[in-house]
């Protein structure tokens, strides 16, 4: 049901082969690493290629998609969350189940997006290291077995994401 706009795996894993030229300047190199990826950068002043990377969601900035915007009519989270067509419960029920403390609902048709406005892989390793991952889609009932859009609310700025799963 879930679908995710954003760059492929082949985007986030590709590796740089290094030339000749490049192996040149090896001495002049510096590196550093941050959560599991490599920047290669050079000294001021050299010549040789350069990898840039977002600072925020890590991918390569020749290759990151733009965020392209919201969905037509969406409106705020607080709003969204608080629709009538996300309530699984009428408020006329014999019990109430204290156990889920966290609201659940079914998203579909979203895009998951960093501060930057870049579109990121909700699956990457990126929530577990505290980045902050937004996302604008249609949220739908948790009970709700239709992958369209339809009797879903839209909304925008939906975050930041802390938990999720996939389920099928």
């Amino acid at each position: 049901m879930a679908s995710i706009s954003g760059p492929s795996k082949s985007f986030r894993k590709r590796r740089i082969s290094a030339s000749t030229e490049e192996k040149a300047f090896n001495s002049k190199r510096k590196k550093t690493a941050t959560n599991r990826s490599m920047i290669i950068g050079f000294i001021k002043g050299t010549e040789g290629p350069t990898l840039i990377r977002c600072s925020t969601c890590k991918q390569g900035l020749y290759s990151v998609l733009p965020y392209e915007g919201h969905p037509n009519n969406s409106i705020e989270e607080f709003l969204a969350l608080t629709d009538e067509r996300l309530s699984v419960f009428t408020g006329k029920e014999e019990f109430n189940n204290n156990l889920d403390q966290f609201p659940t609902h079914k998203i579909t048709n979203f895009s998951v997006y960093d501060n930057q406005g870049h579109l990121c892989a909700f699956d990457s390793g990126l929530i577990e290291t505290d980045v902050l991952l937004r996302f604008s889609g249609y949220i739908k009932k948790i009970d709700d077995e239709d992958p369209s859009p339809d009797n879903g609310v839209a909304a925008h700025d939906l975050g930041p994401i802390v938990e999720w799963y996939n389920s099928c």
